[in-house]
C-alpha cells in the first residue's frame, strides 16, 4: 500500500460484550496445512472454553487436539506441525465463543499508535559512552473521533473488544486487535459538531491482515 490513499475508504468496526457461544464452525487452510482461519466469525473470547478438532474427511472422525496456538483477533488457528492430508488436514472449532463485530457509525478518524518499551541498562565504562538499553514489552493505543453522541462505548468501559481499523474496507484491508476501553470522551461546542473521542489500550497481539 505504498501509494497515497484517500481516507474515505476507511472504517472502523468493533464487538460489543457479551460472547456468544458456537459449535463446530469450520476452517479454512491457507494452504500451508498449518494455519486456518475460522470460515464465520473472527474475534474468539480467550476466557471461554475453546475446543480444536481435527479429521481427515472433514466429515467424521473428529479428535480433539492441542498442538496450537490461537490468534485471537485473526480468527486464526497456528498448527505447530503441518496437517496431513488423508489424516487431519480439515480442521474445525468444535467449541467456542466469539465476539459480534459491528460497524462504529459516523466515525471520522482514527489512529493506532504501537511501541516497543525499553530499559536503560546503561552502566559504568559502556563502549564509546553510548546508553545501552533492553527492549521489555511491547504496546500500543487505538484513539477513535466520531460525531456521534450516545452510551456505546461508555456501556464497554473497561471491557475488553475486538477492533477492527480499516485501511480500505472495499478490499478488506485492515489492521485487527484485541483492546480496553479507557476513554470516552463526549462533547458540544454550540458553534460546531457534537464529537466523541474513545481511546483503547491494545491486549495482545496486533495484525495487518490484507484477506
Amino acid at each position: 500500500m505504498g501509494n497515497p490513499l484517500s481516507g474515505v475508504i476507511g472504517d472502523v468496526w468493533l464487538t460489543a460484550t457479551p460472547s456468544v457461544s458456537t459449535t463446530n464452525e469450520s476452517c479454512t487452510d491457507s494452504g500451508d496445512h498449518i494455519t486456518y482461519t475460522s470460515s464465520v466469525h473472527v474475534f474468539w473470547d480467550w476466557n471461554s472454553t475453546f475446543t480444536v478438532q481435527n479429521s481427515p474427511n472433514g466429515s467424521t472422525g473428529w479428535t480433539t487436539i492441542t498442538d496450537y496456538t490461537v490468534q485471537w483477533s485473526a480468527g486464526r488457528i497456528v498448527f505447530n506441525t503441518a496437517r496431513v492430508p488423508g489424516t487431519n488436514a480439515f480442521t474445525r472449532i468444535s467449541v467456542g465463543s466469539y465476539f459480534t463485530s459491528t460497524q462504529l457509525d459516523s466515525t471520522h478518524k482514527w489512529a493506532l499508535t504501537l511501541k516497543g518499551n525499553v530499559a536503560k541498562t546503561t552502566s559504568f565504562q559502556t563502549a564509546g559512552a553510548w546508553e545501552t538499553n533492553l527492549a521489555t514489552i511491547r504496546g500500543g493505543t487505538v484513539k477513535l473521533d466520531t460525531y456521534r453522541n450516545d452510551n456505546r462505548a461508555f456501556k464497554e468501559l473497561n471491557n475488553l473488544l475486538g477492533v477492527s481499523l480499516y485501511v480500505d474496507k472495499t478490499n478488506n484491508i485492515r489492521w485487527q486487535c484485541y483492546a480496553l476501553v479507557t476513554d470516552d470522551s463526549p462533547a458540544a461546542d454550540a458553534q460546531n459538531l457534537e464529537m466523541e473521542t474513545m481511546t483503547l489500550t491494545i491486549s495482545r497481539d496486533v495484525y495487518y491482515l490484507t484477506t
